[in-house]
């Protein structure tokens, strides 16, 4: 048996919590938006990309059970980008 297997098999068994993750990160990208179109908090600030990577780390996750491959790849790439302004954060710090 795939480790892939193992993992998606292990997610599925747990759906209300795979729901519920991914609910978080629909959520917290969405929030992310909102508040920096209010300017609440700006794009560059450790709480949007926080928020930008967690969301799109769960919105993975959830993903990841159903086999959905382009939500992962674009959640993937949101996270790499959220990671890297995360990065240039602690850099300019």
């Amino acid at each position: 048996m795939q480790y892939t297997s193992i993992v998606s098999k292990t997610l599925t068994n747990n759906q209300a919590l795979i729901n519920a993750i991914g609910w978080y990160g629909v959520l917290a990208i969405l929030l992310a938006y909102v508040l920096s179109n209010l300017e609440t908090i700006s794009i560059n600030s450790l709480v949007y990309l926080g928020l930008n990577f967690t969301g799109s780390i769960a919105i993975v996750l959830e993903a990841f059970t159903k086999k959905d491959r382009p939500v992962i790849v674009l959640n993937t790439i949101w996270a790499l980008i959220a990671v890297w302004g995360i990065i240039r954060f602690f850099v300019a710090s």
